[in-house]
């Protein structure tokens, strides 16, 4: 729902209520409900992960330990490479998500387009009534 006002003088902040207006109706949102768990299960998913840190602490120190006791290195040289083919697949994946990203902002700049293009449209239009209810009032005032 907007409220404009008719007179000339009110013409930009009509304009910009009627933008304003044509953004928010393609506002949509998504509600989502929040879940709410019992103090057991909220129990049991901490020690869950309590017991996940402790056994990412250990296999840290055992890493660590291995590294220190290693002489030469064939296995940290595998290590190595088994690394650096993860962080290759890791940046692949990421570079599609980018291209994605661009290829969803450029249909986004397309609506925009569309909205700048319609706006304009019911600028032109709103200023035309503008000039010909000021047309009547001064004939009328004649």
């Amino acid at each position: 729902l907007v409220a404009c006002s008719p007179h000339i003088w009110n013409r930009a902040e009509s304009v910009s209520t009627l933008r304003f207006a044509a953004r928010a109706k393609k506002i949509k949102n998504k509600a989502q409900i929040n879940k709410k768990r019992t103090r057991d299960q909220m129990e049991s998913r901490i020690k869950q992960l309590e017991e996940m840190n402790l056994a990412l602490k250990k296999k840290l120190k055992e890493k660590k330990r291995g590294s220190k006791n290693e002489s030469g290195g064939s296995t940290q040289l595998w290590q190595a490479l088994a690394e650096i083919e993860r962080l290759k697949i890791a940046l692949k994946k990421k570079d599609e998500i980018i291209e994605q990203l661009e290829h969803d902002l450029k249909g986004k700049d397309h609506i925009v387009d569309e909205m700048n293009e319609e706006y304009s449209e019911k600028t032109k239009g709103l200023q035309k009534d503008i000039s010909d209810r000021d047309d009547t009032i001064h004939d009328l005032q004649n």
